[in-house]
């Protein structure tokens, strides 16, 4: 569904797919040199970064708890699957289709905090 499509901002995108952002239904990975987050096996395979302090975008400032992730299993536990999108540096952003949740881990970075890494599995329909 529409996933070559290049939006201007994310508010753009949300309203071309019908989705609110006051619902909170969809993970956005923002673009970053120094993310952890990335998409593997064209974009068939996402890693994100748990919620939780970010000294950049995909980058955690502090340690990540558990209480802080239950948002999204929940979610996933709800819903099945989410709709991601990804903003580029230069704020415009593109959808990359609906992922499921696969499995987590928790990893310890380089600057020495523990943070959560999910990984989500593009849905085919």
């Amino acid at each position: 569904m529409d996933s070559n499509i290049l939006f201007d901002n994310l508010q753009e995108a949300l309203k071309y797919h019908k989705i609110s952002e006051e619902d909170e239904l969809y993970i956005v990975s923002i673009e970053h040199p120094n993310s952890l987050e990335k998409f593997t096996y064209n974009n068939n395979i996402f890693y994100h970064i748990g919620k939780g302090p970010k000294l950049y975008p995909g980058y955690p400032l502090a340690n990540q708890m558990w209480f802080n992730q239950s948002n999204l299993i929940d979610k996933f536990v709800q819903y099945d699957n989410m709709p991601v999108f990804r903003q580029f540096m230069d704020g415009r952003v593109a959808y990359l289709g609906k992922y499921c949740f696969d499995r987590y881990r928790k990893k310890l970075g380089e600057n020495g905090f523990t943070y959560f890494e999910f990984k989500l599995i593009k849905k085919r329909f």
